[in-house]
């Protein structure tokens, strides 16, 4: 092999990398959102789940570990408590991520409650909002409980 016949490769491969690495940037962001709303979603249905077997509300909001409690501010962790007040579950998401409303306007800090019968008390959606912007991820709560995992459904 010649020193010229090793540079022209090595050129193609730089080139090739060049329009690789944004596909997989992508992809990787498409992939952490997807999964955070799917861990969103198992939390939702824990939640409803536990309201439903025991007869005790149950709500999802966002958690404050320094106060354990809930609060209305944008944290990377949501639980579900019992109508007692007591934790349930805990969910946290990476740092890197917002949770949103559907419009993108504010963080999504909305609690939902489930009774006993697993209706909720309102609709809700939370955009999972990563850095890079096209991907967007939503777990969406309609009034009657059932939660539904739609991408491309708020905006960030």
């Amino acid at each position: 092999m010649t020193l010229l016949e090793l540079m022209l490769v090595l050129v193609i491969l730089a080139v090739l990398l060049g329009l690789a690495v944004p596909s997989m940037r992508y992809q990787y962001w498409n992939w952490k959102a997807r999964a955070q709303v799917y861990e969103l979603f198992g939390l939702v249905m824990r939640a409803r789940g536990y309201a439903q077997s025991t007869g005790v509300a149950a709500t999802l909001c966002r958690w404050s570990e320094p106060l354990s409690s809930c609060v209305a501010a944008e944290t990377g962790v949501f639980a579900a408590v019992n109508g007692k007040g007591e934790l349930l579950y805990l969910s946290t998401l990476s740092n890197k991520s917002r949770v949103l409303n559907r419009l993108g306007s504010v963080p999504a800090v909305v609690t939902v409650t489930w009774g006993q019968d697993g209706i909720a008390d309102r609709n809700a959606t939370y955009s999972v909002c990563t850095p890079v912007a096209e991907v967007n991820w939503a777990l969406v709560l309609n009034r009657v409980g059932r939660p539904r995992v739609a991408r491309g459904w708020g905006q960030c």
